[in-house]
């Protein structure tokens, strides 16, 4: 249930999967409870660490000046100079030609090409901030849009092609607007059936939700949805909202089959960093991970055997 919550998954999904396609679900409780028999010597073992309040003020200030600085989640091609920048010039420009002109992937090419240490990875960098990068590359990737493939940038080592996978731009303050919403989906051929009773149910947020998250399409989120940073709500919902008041239905939005209906049920400003109980925890699990590391060390010595 814990790594199904932590990946999305509704409950009895994760071992269906691995039916599915046919895994070993022996293979994933052998290594669950490995790693719980682990947990349980480190919990026996190492003391758990002591967190100062200076410990959670500096890891809070750390977090906000990331917040304000935003990151990026990009993917990257780089082709280094070697011993002739032309050369390296010539052969990012050919695969940025192969990618736009849609000949091969840029995964594919990232694996083939890619001299960087993400090659093997398709040239995923996973999330990165401006600060980790070289200047250079910063500035370009501070103004691409989401999907975009950037033409051969060139930094201190060689030619660098950069895939804006997705972006948390930087924002002016921790403070930020969130918005509740909740939304209905129904078949468009549905709608006239029910046309009376959902203007009923628009009455109130309240109302609305429990209409929605009871008649609405099977596995379309209906009802209640998570609580959204206003800044980072998809354009098109945004737009749809931005204007109107608290309780007052949006729809129908044409989702191709089905109708959308949404309502603004909730407006709050508040801080998006975690509160000082939450960074104590994450404080607390690096320290233990760490000291995991450092007593698995000591573990594997004291289990060599050494030949004579």
């Amino acid at each position: 249930r814990y790594l199904e919550s932590q990946n999305g998954m509704e409950e009895g999904t994760l071992l269906r999967v691995i039916r599915e396609k046919k895994l070993s679900e022996m293979s994933l409780f052998s290594q669950l409870k490995a790693d719980l028999g682990w947990v349980a010597v480190v919990a026996r073992t190492v003391p758990q660490p002591k967190i100062t309040k200076k410990q959670i003020a500096n890891s809070r200030a750390v977090m906000k000046k990331e917040l304000l600085e935003g990151r990026y989640l990009l993917a990257e091609i780089f082709i280094p100079f070697d011993d002739n920048e032309d050369a390296a010039e010539q052969e990012a420009q050919m695969l940025f030609n192969r990618i736009v002109d849609e000949e091969e992937s840029f995964t594919d090419l990232a694996v083939q090409y890619s001299k960087g240490k993400t090659a093997s990875l398709y040239g995923d960098l996973g999330w990165v901030k401006p600060s980790d990068m070289e200047k250079a590359i910063a500035d370009v990737v501070r103004v691409m849009k989401n999907g975009q493939l950037s033409k051969p940038i060139k930094g201190k080592k060689g030619y660098t092609l950069i895939l804006m996978r997705d972006s948390q731009p930087p924002l002016e303050s921790d403070m930020q607007e969130v918005w509740q919403v909740s939304q209905f989906v129904t078949p468009k051929e549905n709608y006239e059936q029910i046309k009376d009773s959902l203007e009923k149910a628009a009455s109130s947020c309240m109302a609305f939700t429990q209409y929605a998250a009871q008649y609405g399409v099977e596995g379309s989120h209906s009802g209640a949805m998570p609580e959204m940073l206003a800044l980072r709500i998809p354009e098109d919902l945004k737009g749809l909202l931005q204007d109107k008041p608290i309780g007052e239905l949006v729809g129908p939005v044409d989702m191709g089959p089905y109708a959308v209906f949404v309502m603004k049920c909730g407006v709050r400003t508040t801080s998006v960093l975690p509160d000082d109980e939450t960074i104590k925890q994450q404080l607390i699990v690096q320290e233990m991970e760490k000291k995991s590391q450092e007593l698995l060390v000591k573990e594997k010595k004291r289990a060599l055997i050494k030949k004579k």
